[in-house]
Formats: C-alpha cells, sequence, structure tokens
C-alpha cells in the first residue's frame, strides 16, 4: 500500500475521499516444499476475484490458493496479479477505463524482483530448526559498549592520559590495554554458570545466523522495492556488520566462557548482562586489531587516552580503507544472492553418499592425514547430529559425551578421532594455551584459530570423557565446511599445518591457483584485442640469463598500439580483519625492510624498472615496431590496496579481475 496509494492519488484525480481495501485471503496453508505445484500468472490471476462498490468506496478481493503457490516464481507474479487486481477494480470504481493498468503497475512495481513475501523451502538444518531458534536477537547496547570504555585506557597509560605517538610506543600501549580487557572480560564471566552462558551465547549465536540469512536472502527484494538503492544498500550494510559482530561476539564468550565461568554455580546470563559480555568481547577484537594495524603500518602510530580512561585513534585507516572493503565485500555477497534467489525457492538436491568421489585422491590423504580420520566421517558426523537434532524438535542437543560417541559409531569407524578433533575441551584458564599451539589461535582478533569454535564446535563442558557436551548442528556444519573450504584451498598458513601431506597440499594448491588466474587475465586480455603469454621469464625476452633471478613476469601482454603490458597478477585472501587488511597493505607498500628485502610490490616495480632499461628486447620480442612499456597489478578480488594511500596508487596501477577494459 505505501507504494498504491501515492501512485493512484497523483494519477486518479477522481478517486473518492476513502477508498477501502476488503482484501479476502486465508491462511498461509503450511504445505512441504516438494508438495508445491507452482502456479502460473493466468492461473494466479484466475484465482482472484475483484468486486467494487461506488456507495462505500469499497474494492473486495478474494484470493484464492494459486497466490501461495505462484510465490514459489523467481519474479514476483502473484504480488503482481494481486496489485493488476487491485488497480483495475479501482479504475473500474472511478471509471477511467481510458488508462492502462500496466504504465500504472510500472510505478508502483518497478522491478520483478520486487515483493514483500517469500516463498523459501528449507536448505539446512537451521531453517528446519527455525521456531526452535526464534527470531529475538540480543545485540551490544550502546550504553554497555560506551560504559566499559571508560578507565580501559589507563592500563596502557597511566591517569590522567594523554597521547603515545610512535610505533614501539602505541603497540605497547595498546598489548597492555588488550591484556586488561581480555583479564575484565574473565572476571565477568566468572559471575555466570558456565552452562547458562554458553547455551545463552549458542542462543543468540544461531537467532543472528537466522536473521543474517533471511536479510541476504530478502535483499534483492528490498532493494527492487526501494526508492533510493543506495540507502538500502547502506541499511544492508549497517546490518550485515551488525549481526557479524554479534555472531563473532558470542562465539567468543563461548570460547572464553568455558574456561572461565564456573560449572554448577554462578548466575543465570540476562539480556542485559549478554550485551555487556558480548561488548568486551569486541573491544578486544578492536584493541588487538589496532595493535597489529599500528604494527604493520596501515594506521597512523598514534592513540589518545582521554581524562575519561577512554582509548581514541586516528580513523582515517578506517574511514578510507576498512570500511570501503567492508562495503564492497557485503555488496558482491548481495549481488551474488540476488543471481541465486530461485535456488532458495525449492529444496536442495541431497549429496550422494560418494561425494568425496569427486575431490582429488590427494587432498582427501592430505585430510586424513591432518585430522586422522577421512572427510567422509566429518561429513557423516555433520548429518548425524543434525538428524539427532532435528529428530528432537530442537536448534541444539546437550547429551553425554559416551552416547554421542555411540551414536556416531553407527556411521563411522574412529568416531573418537572426529570428536576429538572437533570438541572444545575446558582449559583451567582462557589464556592457558595447550601444547601444540600457541596464542594466535587463541587471539580473539585473528581468524583461521585453530583454538576457535569455528574449528572446533563440539563444547565438552568438563574435562572428563564422560562429560555432557553440546552438539549444535548449524554450528557443526558451518565450522567444517570453513574448515574445509580453507584447507582445501590452501588458506591456512603453513605453521598452523601439522602433517606433511597437507603443507605439500596448499603449496600446490597456492602455485596452481595462481597459475589458472594468471590464464583467466590472459585470457580477458585476448578478448580485449591483445596479445599475452603468462609466466615469461626475462632471459626468453632477452635472449640471456641474469645473475640474479628477478622473477617471472605473470603475464606480458601487448597491443597493436604499441603498448606492452608487465602484469603482476595475485589472487589473494579475503582480507576480512584489522589485521589481514593491514597486513595485505604492508606487503604492498613497494619499499625493502631493514634486512634489505623487498616486498611484494617492490619486487614487481624492480621487475618493470629491469623491463625498461631493456626496451628494445621487449619491442623484438613482440614483434612491434615500437613499444612503450607500463605495468600493473591484478587482484582477483576486491582488495585492500584498491583503497589505499595515494603514495601506493601513484606507484603502480591496480585493477580487480574484470576491469582490464580500463587498462
Amino acid at each position: 500500500m505505501e507504494r498504491i496509494a501515492p501512485v493512484l492519488d497523483e494519477y486518479l484525480p477522481e478517486l473518492p475521499d476513502v477508498l477501502l481495501w476488503d482484501l479476502k485471503i486465508d491462511p498461509w496453508p503450511k504445505t512441504k516444499a516438494q508438495d508445491i505445484v507452482t502456479a502460473d500468472r493466468a492461473e494466479i490471476f484466475s484465482d482472484i476475484v475483484t468486486r467494487h462498490d461506488q456507495v462505500t468506496g469499497t474494492i473486495t478481493t478474494e484470493v484464492g490458493p494459486a497466490f501461495y503457490r505462484g510465490l514459489s516464481n523467481e519474479t514476483n507474479v502473484s504480488e503482481t496479479a494481486l496489485v493488476e487486481a487491485f488497480v483495475g477494480g479501482v479504475l473500474e470504481l472511478v471509471g477511467r477505463s481510458d488508462v492502462a493498468i500496466s504504465s500504472l503497475l510500472d510505478w508502483i512495481i518497478p522491478s520483478s524482483h520486487a515483493r514483500q513475501l517469500h516463498a523459501f523451502a528449507p536448505q539446512d538444518f537451521r531453517d528446519h530448526a527455525r521456531p526452535a531458534i526464534g527470531r529475538h536477537v540480543v545485540h551490544i547496547g550502546e550504553l554497555q559498549d560506551a560504559a566499559i570504555r571508560i578507565g580501559l585506557g589507563w592500563h596502557g597509560v597511566p591517569r590522567p592520559g594523554g597521547t603515545v605517538r610512535g610505533r614501539s610506543d602505541c603497540t605497547k600501549a595498546l598489548n597492555a590495554i588488550t591484556s586488561a580487557a581480555e583479564e575484565d572480560l574473565c572476571r565477568d564471566l566468572a559471575q555466570f554458570e558456565r552452562r547458562d552462558l554458553i547455551e545463552c551465547a549458542v542462543q543468540n549465536h544461531e537467532a543472528a545466523a537466522i536473521d543474517f540469512k533471511l536479510w541476504h536472502q530478502t535483499a534483492g527484494a528490498m532493494i527492487g522495492l526501494a526508492e533510493d538503492e543506495e540507502k538500502i544498500r547502506e541499511e544492508l550494510h549497517e546490518t550485515t556488520f551488525r549481526l557479524n559482530g554479534v555472531s563473532l561476539a558470542n562465539r567468543l564468550l563461548i570460547e572464553a566462557g568455558l574456561h572461565e565461568c564456573p560449572l554448577g554455580e554462578g548466575m543465570k546470563v540476562a539480556d542485559i548482562d549478554l550485551s555487556r559480555l558480548m561488548a568486551r568481547a569486541m573491544m578486544i577484537v578492536h584493541l588487538g586489531g589496532y595493535s597489529d594495524a599500528i604494527h604493520y603500518g596501515g594506521m597512523k602510530p598514534e592513540i589518545r587516552i582521554s581524562p575519561a580512561g577512554e582509548v581514541q585513534i586516528n580513523t582515517d585507516f578506517f574511514n578510507d580503507v576498512m570500511d570501503p572493503v567492508g562495503k564492497d565485500f557485503v555488496d558482491s555477497a548481495i549481488d551474488r544472492k540476488r543471481l541465486t534467489y530461485a535456488s532458495h525457492l525449492q529444496e536442495p538436491e541431497p549429496v550422494s553418499e560418494d561425494a568425496e568421489s569427486n575431490i582429488e585422491p590427494e587432498f582427501l590423504s592430505a585430510w586424513e592425514a591432518e585430522f586422522g580420520s577421512p572427510l567422509a566421517d566429518f561429513r557423516a558426523t555433520a548429518e548425524a547430529v543434525e538428524n539427532l537434532v532435528m529428530q528432537n524438535g530442537l536448534a541444539w542437543l546437550v547429551l553425554p559425551r559416551p552416547e554421542l560417541i555411540a551414536l556416531l559409531s553407527e556411521h563411522i569407524k574412529s568416531p573418537h578421532t572426529v570428536v576429538l578433533e572437533l570438541e572444545s575441551i575446558p582449559r583451567p584458564k582462557w589464556k592457558d594455551i595447550p601444547a601444540g599451539f600457541n596464542d594466535a589461535d587463541r587471539q580473539p582478533w585473528r581468524f583461521r584459530r585453530r583454538l576457535s569454535l569455528t574449528r572446533r564446535p563440539l563444547v565438552r563442558f568438563d574435562q572428563s570423557d564422560t562429560a555432557d557436551i553440546l552438539v549444535a548442528p548449524g554450528m557443526v556444519r558451518e565450522a567444517l565446511g570453513s574448515t574445509v573450504i580453507n584447507m582445501y584451498e590452501g588458506n591456512f598458513d603453513g605453521a598452523s599445518l601439522t602433517s606433511k601431506e597437507m603443507k605439500d597440499w596448499a603449496s600446490k594448491t597456492a602455485n596452481r591457483v595462481g597459475h589458472e588466474f594468471e590464464e583467466e587475465v590472459a585470457a580477458e586480455l585476448r578478448a580485449l584485442g591483445w596479445v599475452a603469454q603468462t609466466s615469461v621469464k626475462f632471459g626468453s625476452v632477452l635472449g640471456y640469463g641474469l645473475a640474479a633471478d628477478p622473477g617471472d613476469i605473470d603475464v606480458l601482454a601487448w597491443h597493436p598500439s604499441g603498448r606492452v603490458a608487465l602484469l603482476e597478477c595475485k589472487k589473494l585472501q579475503f582480507a576480512k580483519t584489522t589485521s589481514e587488511v593491514a597486513k595485505q597493505l604492508f606487503e604492498f607498500r613497494g619499499e625493502i625492510n631493514a634486512r634489505g628485502k623487498p616486498d611484494r610490490l617492490a619486487k614487481h616495480l624492480a621487475r618493470l624498472d629491469l623491463a625498461l632499461s631493456h626496451q628494445d628486447a621487449f619491442r623484438a620480442f613482440t614483434n612491434l615496431p615500437s613499444a612503450t612499456l607500463e605495468a600493473a597489478l591484478v587482484f582477483s578480488n576486491t582488495v585492500p590496496m584498491k583503497f589505499a594511500e595515494g603514495h601506493m596508487r601513484k606507484q603502480v596501477k591496480m585493477l580487480i579481475a574484470g576491469e582490464l577494459e580500463s587498462i
């Protein structure tokens, strides 16, 4: 009605002062997705009956069940038919048969994807468990967030505060403040009973996950309805960041609370407590990120501790780099969801029992060497716990560890091994690091941590082998999916891998993925009229070897116009955290460190200088009558360098794959 009324009011001045719409429609019947027979426009429209009463100025619309079945169309057929029927009744009411309904519909429904009702079929466990999860999400309150900031900075700079400058002094102060914030969180957690805290955090995490998914699934419809697309995208950005913060904060509370909360004694957690605890957890994430960002030179090395003890930083790094990177990532995710809307209207096809047959045997062997059990056993574990919890009509389940082992033994050979790899076990203190790990595996501001809940989603409540264990299938599936993808794509640092087989896989994958991206770039350039070769050695161009190998030219391309481009192609991991963004910027500053080692950009610039000193050789190699050399960095996805300081952009042109027409 928000869109119908203004359009009718503008184009139909004959409208009565009061126009009533009597909409008669039965409640949406509960129907299994596989039983829905999608209705087309003709069937929907024929199942809608419209009458008008000129005396009362009433449009009566009776809607049949075909309307609901029509919601399973990718485009908004049902709501369009309903609006068309209503508008047709209005035109009959005011006697305006000369007005084309279609002309009014174009104003009311600006896009075929604009809609307010959706008929999503369940896609995963969380969709099936949604009634048990609910939609109530506890967010970080502004008051709680502000309160924990007071006095925090005095742990790094004595009262009354002041300004700290320089990389070393800033990181030293921030590290002290971060450590104090961790201790504050631990003291706060110690008031609450362990199981109650963990279950409250799991509930909030799952509710946020449901909310996040719905926002992304319906993003295309919201954009289609919006008068101002940029405004609705801004709302989507803010909501995504806020829900991501809720999810991360609750995972961190589970990770820390497992070790710091007493079992069987302590207070129950209220919403206001959860909000404050989340604020403390996210403060640690922010502070640790600030320290790393200053360490890597991304942030200005200057912090101010206010008279109230608040930590104040220069926000240029966040305004100029972090925010644009985050918004670009969210926009890309939203646009991908818009393209896949239709897939959410049908249930997914079941995965075959031999799904692993489509995966390279080398990776499967590396997985088993790394985790002690086949990948198929981990998948079977996720499926078994989903079935168990779903049968009980719950979103998660707490059961004795031996019962879980017994259940899994019906499906896999080594349930003890799989459970041990997936469970988080209490330690005397959160900051006590078990053998074989380091503090980076715990630090909340880092991703791909080996002690994180996204790596160990089963929560054992005490250290005994017969302890109760919390199983949240949504978190298990999410964690397993993340681990498999990151392992398969070689995203884990070699130091965090334990087996030679997985380290070899990661190394080979990095080389393979890099070469494949080079070929993609070359193919795109050829389509634009360039000649392009990949992995070109300087010796091939110069006709002789060099004493020091400068490295290959990833893609050497030349155009009939005489342009010759040396392209450095990089398929980097998407930098998600403040630390990761700052580190990527650090690696592409075009500088040589104190040990005389050039960074990744400096190596590329050195190759360009070498090429410029041998322009005749490049002209001869390309068979061009004249040659003008240039260079660019080409990235596979949005990277922080795209938004970096001007001096970086002045040194070399930076492009994202798909932007090569602007080279």
